[in-house]
């Protein structure tokens, strides 16, 4: 599946609205400081992956397991193409959105306030042990 990693975040990053990565954040990617959060087979940071989960509207924030159990993210978005799913579900089309729990590590390890609304906010306090095949 495919996945955006802490670069893309930063490519993406200009200081305003929902393109507002924390400062500390901001400063780990640029040194790639990833601490023991970097995916060792990717060699950097994870950041928002996509699945063939299901999810409906009202699922945003819900927790991502993966096959063994283990928190992995939390469930942020759908795609276009998998909005139909409620009333036509297409797994060959159907994709969700998730933020890989390691960013909000990430964020933990710099004492990073979430001071800021969204996803990064709402995931600065987990603290499940995590692990995804990559």
């Amino acid at each position: 599946m495919p996945f955006t990693t802490a670069e893309g975040l930063l490519a993406k990053h200009t200081g305003r609205g929902e393109f507002d990565a924390p400062d500390g954040v901001v400063a780990a990617i640029r040194v790639k400081d990833y601490g023991p959060y970097v995916a060792p087979a990717l060699g950097t940071l994870p950041v928002v992956f996509m699945s063939t989960v299901d999810i409906t509207n009202g699922n945003s924030g819900s927790a991502t397991l993966n096959g063994r159990g283990e928190f992995v993210g939390l469930a942020f978005d759908g795609t276009l193409e998998g909005v139909i799913s409620d009333w036509a579900p297409d797994a060959d089309r159907n994709r969700s959105i998730h933020v890989d729990s390691r960013l909000s590590r990430l964020a933990q390890h710099f004492s990073i306030a979430p001071s800021k609304s969204g996803v990064l906010a709402s995931t600065t306090s987990v603290s499940a042990n995590f692990r995804l095949p990559f």
